[in-house]
């Protein structure tokens, strides 16, 4: 968030897609360790993950499972500062994407781009 005078203070980042969750826990622990770090991923292992990765480095990192950001998508509507995305893209076939397995961590789809497009 900007002040009038000052710069950017960053109070909420949201990674969607966190994988292994290093990323956000990178952000939280060595970045911006005074902001609150949210993370959704629809897999389920991948939030464990990430959940388990923010703890062993003394962080705390919100995590949740779903599609996209739906359990975030009130509180945090018009909040984040920093948004993080990383989409699978690895290049699948399309029945792959959108399933809730853990192909679903890489199923990108036609030229691995189905997913941001």
């Amino acid at each position: 968030r900007r002040l009038k005078s000052g710069p950017f203070k960053p109070i909420i980042a949201l990674e969607m897609g966190p994988g292994s969750g290093i990323i956000i826990t990178f952000l939280a622990k060595n970045i911006a360790p005074h902001i609150a770090c949210f993370a959704s991923d629809i897999n389920s292992h991948a939030s464990y993950c990430t959940r388990k990765t923010s703890l062993e480095n003394g962080v705390a990192v919100e995590v949740t499972t779903d599609n996209l950001i739906g359990s975030f998508q009130k509180r945090l509507h018009n909040k984040v500062d920093i948004l993080i995305f990383n989409p699978p893209y690895v290049v699948t076939p399309s029945a792959e994407v959108g399933t809730y397995d853990l192909s679903a961590s890489w199923a990108g789809g036609v030229n691995g781009r189905e997913v941001s497009n």
